[in-house]
């Protein structure tokens, strides 16, 4: 977001143009070519969205420097943008929790896509930037294999996957040979129910995927 105001008596919004397409779509047309998702593009592109998350979740207001604990909430293919030029780019922070925000989500109700909630999210724990590096695996693991980790008959159903992590996550090379072990740790760590357990910061991600 560029800027926004009023112009005779209409609010309006400024915002980037990205020129190019959602991760989802990105994936859909692999899937009509009958082709694997490239494994390298698809490091590159968790790279950059960690870094953006990082840059998300470490955000302080530039006035008292206080943190904002901003967590997006709702990380999935389809807020993921990747630019014909190459950029990778987080939208949609609609749901975003914030230090800031007023609002108070009710109890029993969960925002965002079942398919990429975090098992805290389901449970009702307390969230914070790692909430989002799990869904970031659920994304990742999905453009190693070409579909959903966690789906099911109905929401309950991926719901109560989600929260049995521990046991139905699979690694990648498990179902794609030519994933690298070096990469199943890094997506597994990422897939952890215990957020202590996962990545700590988009950035110690990001660092790990640029060594692999």
């Amino acid at each position: 977001l560029y800027d926004f105001g009023e112009e005779q008596k209409q609010p309006y919004i400024t915002m980037e143009l990205v020129d190019g397409k959602n991760v989802r779509q990105v994936l859909n047309r692999f899937k009509e070519l009958n082709q694997a998702f490239p494994i390298e593009l698809a490091a590159y592109i968790i790279e950059q969205a960690a870094q953006g998350l990082f840059y998300a979740h470490s955000f302080r207001d530039k006035i008292s420097g206080q943190s904002l604990n901003v967590v997006h909430r709702d990380i999935s293919p389809q807020n993921i943008l990747v630019s014909y030029e190459g950029g990778v780019k987080i939208i949609d922070f609609g749901i975003a929790k914030a230090t800031t925000n007023s609002e108070h989500t009710r109890a029993g109700v969960i925002k965002g896509k079942p398919s990429y909630l975090a098992p805290e999210q389901i449970s009702g724990d307390a969230m914070d930037g790692r909430t989002d590096l799990f869904a970031l695996g659920a994304v990742f693991w999905e453009l190693l294999i070409g579909k959903k980790l966690f789906q099911g008959d109905n929401d309950l159903a991926v719901l109560k996957m989600i929260e049995s992590c521990t046991t139905t996550v699979k690694a990648p090379s498990e179902l794609n040979k030519n994933v690298p072990k070096e990469l199943d740790a890094i997506v597994m760590k990422l897939l952890k129910k215990n957020p202590a357990d996962r990545f700590q910061s988009g950035e110690e991600l990001s660092r790990a995927l640029r060594r692999f």
